[in-house]
């Protein structure tokens, strides 16, 4: 692949898109929702009236991690789908990779183990090291990490992506491609992986690989290779046709994420709170269509607010967007320390805790990324870049969850 595909050519370079870092604001707001509910469900008993709200929030916000993905397939083939594949654009790429993703992760990595492991007085003994490193390579040295080496995957398979996409010229022949590679992994892990004892047990964490998220990476690589025609999708901009006419697509779409989105809700408290269990391919094809139904909404979402919102408001929710790698690294941190706080029993106090804890999450998290990105030219070695580099707009795929 060191030189051009036949029929691309250098492309000139393409309009911003703001509102994708609206997206991101909401997909990193139910990432902290998802965290926060969490351990308010575990103090939760299942029988309480508190608990079908608090699963309601949880479920609703799954859509998180594939909106992420599908935001970094949508960014990256925005970017570089005009361009042509040579040696150099490989190389730029995987440096600025390295420099915006993987060191940022490695980086959290080492934090996050050496403060889950401060009190140990082994924590530099060869065998905890030789665990550390095994924890690098499999994302777990905290829980939230997982989702850098999956996007660290598709970074890697993606000049080979981009290359297919060049090469066929169907988008469609590869969002479908991608959608049954989703699907067959999904189903040899259930009828063979997930039977097997004497495989690593990484193998065994479904969540790990790109495999699992490739359909929502590639829905964004289709609608970004369908950029123009898109935009004006999304943003009522089709010509010849009448308000009525633009508003019905989207109001089927919305009708099928909001029903997705409730059933899915639906299904996981009553297997929770009561034991009644939906099949796993119910939950994988519900939870499929809520998400690939999730990057539209909130995509037109994302562009409402954009036009809604005065300017100030405008400005602080694009900001942290433009943070949120640095609050989705951050937040659990936070948390770590804000649970040190004791949970009341009483009904009031409960409440207040959770909000207490969602804000301290998403505030504490945007602050210290804020500052740092601002006040600091090291920070790229926590976030990535920093903040006065970074563009409002597409961004360049890395260094941000999506």
């Amino acid at each position: 692949m060191s030189s051009s595909p036949s029929g691309v050519q250098p492309a000139a370079k393409k309009p911003r898109i703001p509102e994708i870092d609206i997206l991101r604001t909401m997909a990193i707001l139910a990432v902290i929702m998802i965290h926060a509910t969490g351990f308010m469900l575990s103090k939760l008993d299942k029988a309480s009236s508190y608990y079908l709200p608090y699963s309601a929030l949880q479920n609703l916000s799954a859509f998180a991690v594939p909106v992420f993905i599908f935001i970094s397939g949508f960014v990256l083939f925005y970017s570089y789908l005009e361009k042509p594949i040579t040696s150099r654009l490989l190389g730029t790429f995987y440096r600025k990779r390295m420099l915006t993703a993987v060191v940022p992760y490695i980086a959290f990595s080492v934090i996050y183990y050496l403060v889950r492991h401060r009190n140990d007085p082994d924590l530099l003994t060869l065998p905890n090291l030789k665990h550390f490193g095994y924890l690098l390579l499999t994302g777990q040295a905290y829980t939230h990490l997982y989702y850098m080496i999956v996007i660290i995957q598709f970074y890697l398979l993606f000049p080979l992506l981009l290359y297919a996409m060049q090469k066929i010229k169907r988008p469609l022949i590869i969002l479908l491609a991608g959608v049954l590679v989703q699907w067959a992994y999904y189903f040899v892990n259930r009828e063979v992986i997930v039977k097997l004892t004497n495989i690593p047990e990484v193998l065994h964490q479904t969540g790990d690989f790109f495999t699992s998220y490739i359909a929502y990476f590639m829905f964004g690589a289709y609608l970004a290779a369908h950029g123009e025609r898109f935009m004006a999708f999304a943003r009522f901009q089709k010509p010849g046709q009448s308000a009525w006419g633009r508003s019905i697509p989207w109001i089927f779409i919305f009708a099928v994420w909001l029903g997705a989105g409730l059933y899915y809700a639906y299904i996981n408290y009553m297997g929770a709170a009561h034991k009644i269990w939906a099949t796993s391919q119910t939950f994988q094809s519900v939870w499929f269509v809520y998400n690939l139904a999730s990057g539209l909404v909130l995509f037109r979402l994302a562009i409402w607010v954009y036009k809604a919102l005065g300017s100030g408001w405008r400005q602080a929710v694009l900001l942290i967007g433009q943070c949120s790698f640095g609050i989705y690294l951050l937040h659990p941190l936070v948390l770590m320390y804000y649970r040190k706080l004791p949970v009341s029993g009483n009904p009031l106090l409960f409440h207040l805790y959770f909000i207490g804890e969602y804000a301290s999450a998403l505030l504490l998290s945007w602050a210290i990324t804020y500052f740092l990105m601002r006040r600091f030219r090291w920070s790229w070695v926590l976030f990535g870049s920093s903040l006065a580099k970074r563009q409002i707009g597409n961004g360049s795929g890395s260094g941000q969850p999506g």
